[in-house]
């Protein structure tokens, strides 16, 4: 799957999972649809206001 994220060198390796569902667009519309992860989605992304940190 395209969410799986594998690296490492020798005998480390790194496996990590992304969830692309909690994922803000940079420039939002208003009437825009909420993309989150229902039980993972923060209170701030459900009232639009996203960090871009």
């Amino acid at each position: 799957p395209s969410n799986i994220f594998i690296a490492g060198s020798g005998q480390r390796i790194e496996i990590q999972v992304g969830d692309f569902g909690l994922a803000c667009p940079l420039q939002r519309e208003s009437h825009d649809p909420i993309l989150a992860t229902e039980m993972y989605v923060a209170p701030e992304q459900l009232d639009g206001q996203c960090n871009f940190k």
